[in-house]
């Protein structure tokens, strides 16, 4: 697949990814994030998603990550046809950002990873769900990239934004600097999880 990063610039709808970029620019970078885009996406197949979390979880209810594992919005779910992690982000399990502790869900996501960033591993990303409601700020998106340094950028292997917007490719464009071109080159979209049989991914 080719570098997203780079397609964008030449992408025939530029005119509103200005817009969104504009938009963007004049949005102060610690409040939330500008209005996304809501596209409307069919049900999917059975299989392709889990039911709505329950209260159940691995971590015993002492434990100081219990209450950001018990959302499921951060869980490992098997490997790839290649033996690696796959390490599943959703975001419609996020509660509204007053209800979570982003610093801690922060501490958890790099928790987790810590047990597999030894060997490849592959992240996938699910944007459909993120609403104005949960959207954490820009600042701890930026400041959460810079936390994840080469100890956990050296083995992901691919990073798949599942369900993108124009918003959040036009997003990847701002952080571009802050973007290796090494990493860059292993973010891939995908607009359905269906299409994950023309991937690795096998969930």
């Amino acid at each position: 697949a080719s570098d997203p990063l780079s397609d964008l610039h030449e992408n025939r709808d530029m005119d509103d990814t200005s817009k969104s970029f504009t938009r963007l620019q004049l949005s102060n970078v610690e409040d939330t994030w500008p209005p996304d885009e809501s596209p409307q996406y069919p049900k999917p197949a059975a299989g392709d998603t889990k039911d709505s979390p329950t209260q159940n979880t691995h971590l015993r209810w002492d434990d100081p990550y219990y209450d950001i594992a018990r959302h499921q919005i951060v869980e490992v779910a098997g490997d790839d046809k290649y033996g690696r992690k796959i390490i599943l982000f959703s975001t419609c399990r996020m509660p509204p950002s007053h209800q979570l502790d982003h610093v801690k869900l922060l501490g958890y996501l790099k928790h987790t990873l810590d047990k597999y960033v030894e060997s490849d591993y592959t992240l996938v990303y699910l944007h459909h769900g993120l609403t104005s409601e949960n959207k954490p700020s820009l600042s701890w998106l930026r400041d959460a990239y810079r936390e994840f340094d080469r100890k956990y950028k050296k083995n992901i292997k691919a990073l798949y934004i599942v369900h993108p917007t124009m918003f959040i490719k036009t997003l990847l464009i701002l952080f571009k600097p802050i973007i290796s071109f090494k990493f860059g080159r292993k973010i891939f979209y995908m607009n359905y999880l269906m299409e994950r049989d023309r991937t690795s991914i096998r969930l």
